[in-house]
């Protein structure tokens, strides 16, 4: 699939004066972890282009997506929530729900969700079993800011934070 540069660029994020580089687990065709490298800066070895066209791979013959974010989902969750999820149904004609295992109490919170039109859920009333594909954004198994069984595999985890050994090894 040839994706034109001039749609979904991923580029620098606003202020911050970086791009996140792309890390993914080679031996398998279904994993994709994009997110900043520990210790030895930035990578730059796969353009925005690739990393989108590495996700639309990750993504090709799903009909359905389970975006999980952290237990209380902020700004930073909701946007990249929001993103993936514009991104899987323009892209694939995917369905996502969004899921969380805590709640979304703060006003700006609530405010953005509802600007956005995104209806999250708690993941304790989701079945995993029923999507064909999980991803996780602006957390990672294990991280401590979300409360998911780290054992269970993700399809794609998408972080700004550096990545965990545990993560990349998934």
């Amino acid at each position: 699939m040839e994706i034109p540069n001039s749609e979904f660029r991923i580029g620098r994020l606003a202020g911050y004066g970086y791009t996140p580089p792309l890390e993914a687990n080679e031996s398998s065709t279904t994993n994709l972890v994009i997110g900043r490298e520990r210790g030895n800066g930035v990578s730059r070895a796969m353009t925005p282009v690739k990393r989108l066209a590495r996700l639309s791979t990750v993504l090709d013959g799903a009909r359905s997506m389970l975006i999980i974010v952290q237990n209380t989902p902020d700004p930073d969750a909701i946007a990249a929530a929001a993103a993936l999820r514009e991104l899987a149904n323009v892209r694939h004609e995917i369905a996502c729900s969004i899921g969380h295992s805590g709640g979304v109490w703060r006003a700006e919170n609530l405010a953005l969700l509802k600007y956005l039109g995104l209806n999250t859920r708690p993941l304790s009333d989701l079945d995993l079993e029923r999507y064909d594909r999980l991803s996780m954004v602006d957390a990672q198994p294990g991280a401590g800011n979300v409360s998911f069984d780290a054992s269970v595999r993700l399809d794609v985890v998408i972080d700004h934070h550096p990545i965990r050994r545990e993560t990349r090894s998934a």
